[in-house]
């Protein structure tokens, strides 16, 4: 599926089109090279129809976002372009509120190039005949502040435009679109700088570990990690502006392992639970870095047994998910160093908890209804072409959770196989400062609500939304100003 990378230019448009402003495209001051956007794993330039003339060639879109990549098209960007990408690419933007001449363009548009990629930007306010979409295939973006919307309306705005239409719809194939009015502070492109680095041959696997004010964590998790018995691997940490030192905790631990240490900008120090979580984010930078086939995305605060890369190597496979279990660890864990053997005698005993039952469980994963809900990447392995294939972690997940679930959801719709490894994996205990609710329930749910609706505008998919609430949140949801849920 690849990635897409949408280029905005603030100067010469002249349309007054919604597009640009409600897509949230990034500002052209952020594109550096296109060499640049491909050492982020894009494999897809998209251009907004002002850029280099293309509004002046196609006068007639209005409300359209006619975009091309590819040589040729842009002479201004053609040599840049065939550095990266395999062939032309056409994307067709148009916005639900335009009149009933662009509503005939876009459907002969469709005709005409079976190709391309159709886009429908869809805001709550007015319409045009979605009648002329019919038997169209279209992705969908929803216009209007996330924030703002719950799901409720988000429902009700899709199925009303879609049952005036024989148009089937789908969610966004690839897109990284973040809505441009919810904190600016997030970068979904952060400056990074390779900080340290202890590489030579290259690796099978590669461990991507982002970290985020967790350095006492983090040189436990990583002493474990150096008593691999099999080492061929790469450990990738992946620092997202965290301000307790964690290199200088860690660095004891790294000695005679393969490593590289990418330190990632943060202009503005965050605070656990707010809306500028880039776990997924720093994820993917850490997958551009990394030279091994097979990939581990593991939690700065898991301890693995010397036998993880073995046994991952052993059972690695194309589009496979591969999954460890994980067992929760006590607060009255000792402080001090202690054997990986010792760690099960210190494990919080929830029988009937949702993970517990999971892992407990006799069945093959592939054969559990909505199997997606359980991927998770406190550890995670796959094949990295398989991961650059379903297009990477989304850059949309501002909020705790999903982002992995999305990857699920995704690999699921592409039939790969989901496997449950016979490898105990231990969680060190949080604490309050360190969890991203603060250790409250309430909270936890209230941000895994948000998480999931922006889960239901990249999939579309009531079902997914509702299995997700039915399993975590329920009734008993409510907001922070006492009021209805936001489902």
């Amino acid at each position: 599926m690849g990635r897409k990378y949408v280029v905005s230019s603030d100067q010469g448009c002249k349309l007054q089109c919604p597009g640009c402003a409600f897509t949230g495209f990034l500002r052209s001051s952020k594109l550096r090279s296109f060499e640049d956007l491909s050492a982020r794993g894009y494999t897809s330039v998209i251009l907004p129809c002002h850029v280099a003339g293309v509004s002046r060639r196609y006068s007639d879109f209005k409300r359209h976002q006619v975009v091309q990549i590819g040589a040729g098209f842009l002479s201004v960007v053609a040599a840049a372009v065939r550095t990266f990408l395999k062939g032309d690419h056409l994307i067709f933007f148009l916005w639900a509120s335009a009149n009933s001449r662009h509503f005939d363009l876009f459907k002969w548009l469709y005709l005409f190039f079976p190709k391309a990629e159709f886009v429908l930007g869809m805001d709550q306010d007015e319409h045009g005949p979605m009648n002329e979409l019919e038997r169209m295939n279209l992705q969908v973006l929803f216009a209007t502040d996330f924030e703002i919307l719950d799901f409720p309306r988000l429902k009700k705005i899709k199925n009303d435009l879609f049952s005036k239409s024989g148009a089937s719809r789908v969610g966004l194939n690839g897109w990284d679109f973040f809505e441009p009015r919810s904190l600016q502070s997030v970068h979904r492109e952060p400056d990074y700088i390779i900080a340290k680095e202890q590489r030579s041959s290259v690796p099978k696997v590669s461990v991507i570990i982002p970290v985020y004010n967790d350095a006492k964590a983090l040189r436990r998790a990583l002493l474990f990690w150096g008593q691999q018995t099999n080492q061929s691997f790469e450990l990738i940490i992946v620092d997202d502006g965290s301000f307790d030192d964690p290199w200088s905790m860690a660095f004891p631990a790294l000695s005679g392992v393969q490593f590289l240490w990418i330190q990632v900008s943060r202009d503005i120090q965050r605070t656990r639970g707010d809306r500028s979580f880039r776990a997924g984010i720093t994820r993917n930078i850490g997958v551009y870095h990394a030279r091994g086939e097979q990939l581990i995305f593991v939690d700065s605060d898991i301890v693995v047994p010397s036998s993880t890369i073995g046994t991952v190597i052993d059972a690695s496979a194309r589009q496979t998910l591969l999954q460890a279990k994980r067992w929760q660890l006590s607060s009255d864990l000792p402080t001090q160093d202690i054997a990986y053997e010792e760690f099960s005698k210190n494990c919080i005993d929830s029988k009937n908890g949702y993970w517990e039952e999971f892992q407990r469980s006799s069945k093959n994963w592939n054969q559990i209804p909505a199997k997606w809900r359980y991927v998770s990447t406190f550890f995670l392995s796959l094949n990295k072409q398989d991961f650059e294939n379903l297009g990477w972690f989304r850059k949309n997940y501002i909020h705790y959770g999903c982002e992995d679930t999305d990857l699920g959801v995704r690999a699921d719709q592409k039939g790969f196989s989901f496997r449950s490894l016979d490898l105990d994996v231990f969680h060190l205990p949080p604490g309050k400062e360190r969890s991203e609710f603060r250790l409250d329930e309430k909270i936890k749910k209230n941000l895994l609500v948000d998480a999931f609706i922006q889960l239901y505008r990249n999939t579309l998919s009531e079902e997914v939304f509702e299995e997700l609430i039915d399993t975590h949140v329920r009734e008993d949801i409510i907001d922070s100003d006492g009021r209805d849920s936001k489902i």
